[in-house]
């Protein structure tokens, strides 16, 4: 999800740390998950359900906003808590209004020529999509606290992926929180971060049960980024007790985030699928070891294979947020099998190139003002 153009300085020259071909793989999980449910043929899901490669991919995104977001405050956010929340709101929610509003279009294209539409299991007429509450209330949906509003008159949520961008907001919001605080009370950013995710860790071991599939749950993960970028960062003439105190903080943020993944239940929603939970946990840990692998590899920032890599990455949040409206209309045509899946899959990553030429350059010239600077 995040696509802060990952840099770091040496003197005065930068270098870029290749996240952007990994982050479109992520996104590409994410897609494969929700190909196999809505248009593959029934054995092929059978044999992917139990492993939720999109769902652990999701998780892995969680760890990779850590670490992302960690690195750009030392370059740019340190003292500039404002400029922060703003540039990482352009970043979230422009393509998050741009994406309902293709689905608007696809889902009324669709209804229009007598196919079916459905959103979050509940079939959608085109009366559905003339009511402004359902719009109101899905783009408040990407807010913290947002899904809250609807009370006791939920909406169907039009975005399937809109509750991981949930979390990923209240993350930025709590970074807001702690840049204001270290500005304010003139405290040190990094000695207030490491009490910060002490403290963190230690309310959600304690507080384990009861947050099971609230935000708070997923707390684990973004210290887990967070730590390993501080980690990634040090050099070898380091202070040794402060690396080995980081080294602590990232064991137990990735035996909280591991548990997480093992206490889910055993089967999955009401798809009569078991959940693999040793596959997820191996998957998971693999993932975020090939991420902090990539962390330690520079590329001189203004290099081609720099500029390629993150071009690719470029179509990672649209990717995310817009596969499932072209698996809608792909599959209200041809229904489920094999070539509709191949196909869905294809239609998902043209949509996503297309809304992302489309928006980008806009929003990344929008969010180059507020940061002041290119980070590449």
């Amino acid at each position: 999800m995040t696509d802060v153009s990952l840099t770091t300085r040496s003197g005065t020259d930068r270098s870029y740390a290749p996240f952007g071909a990994f982050r479109l793989a992520l996104a590409a999980l994410v897609m494969l998950q929700h190909v196999a449910a809505q248009l593959a043929p029934a054995a092929f899901l059978d044999a992917v359900a139990p492993y939720e490669f999109g769902s652990t991919a999701v998780l892995v995104f969680f760890v990779l906003s850590g670490y992302v977001i960690a690195d750009a405050t030392q370059l740019v956010y340190a003292r500039r808590p404002v400029a922060f929340l703003a540039n990482r709101a352009m970043r979230i929610l422009p393509s998050y209004a741009v994406a309902l509003a293709v689905f608007g279009l696809a889902a009324a294209t669709t209804l229009a020529l007598g196919g079916a539409v459905s959103a979050d299991g509940t079939p959608l007429a085109l009366a559905d999509l003339a009511d402004p509450r359902i719009w109101a209330l899905n783009l408040a949906a990407a807010l913290p606290g947002g899904e809250r509003l609807a009370g006791d008159a939920p909406v169907p949520a039009l975005i399937v992926v809109v509750w991981a961008v949930r979390i990923e907001m209240a993350f930025y919001v709590a970074w807001f929180a702690l840049l204001l605080a270290a500005r304010i009370a003139r405290i040190d950013f990094d000695r207030l971060l490491t009490w910060a995710g002490v403290a963190l860790l230690a309310a959600s071991l304690v507080a384990f049960e009861r947050t099971a599939g609230s935000t708070p749950a997923f707390v684990p993960f973004f210290v887990l980024g967070v730590t390993l970028q501080r980690l990634a960062g040090r050099s070898a003439a380091a202070d040794r007790l402060v690396t080995l105190g980081l080294v602590a903080i990232a064991t137990a943020a990735m035996a909280l985030s591991t548990a997480r993944i093992a206490d889910l239940p055993p089967t999955i929603g009401d798809t009569g699928h078991f959940r693999d939970g040793p596959a997820q946990v191996a998957l998971f840990g693999g993932l975020v070891i090939l991420m902090f692998a990539l962390a330690t590899i520079r590329l001189p920032g203004r290099s081609a294979a720099a500029a390629l890599d993150r071009r690719i990455g470029e179509q990672t949040y649209p990717l995310y947020l817009n596969h499932d409206t072209a698996l809608m209309m792909v599959g209200a045509v041809l229904g489920a099998g094999v070539f509709a899946s191949l196909l869905g899959a294809i239609a998902g990553l043209v949509l996503s190139v297309g809304v992302a030429r489309l928006t980008e350059p806009v929003i990344g010239l929008a969010r180059d003002r507020i940061r002041g600077r290119r980070l590449a």
